[in-house]
């Protein structure tokens, strides 16, 4: 059962209705290893932006364990 879902999304544009979802995992590890982390300079600090294999650059991403959700 794939229980994790992982959402993407932007800060100054966020999708509308299931845009932001971008998969259904089995486990944590395969929803994690599906965003990647690309870190970049930004006044002196170290900042990260993500992207998946299906967008661009996103501001954020979650991970719901959708077994616990349902069971709040």
């Amino acid at each position: 059962m794939k229980k994790f879902l992982l959402l993407a999304g932007d800060h100054y544009y966020p999708r509308s209705r299931t845009d932001n979802w971008i998969g259904c995992f089995t486990t944590r590890e395969e929803a994690e290893n599906a965003i990647i982390k690309e870190p970049f300079e930004y006044k002196g600090k170290t900042l990260y932006r993500y992207k998946t294999n299906d967008t661009d650059y996103v501001d954020w991403y979650d991970i719901v364990d959708l077994e616990e959700w349902m069971n709040k």
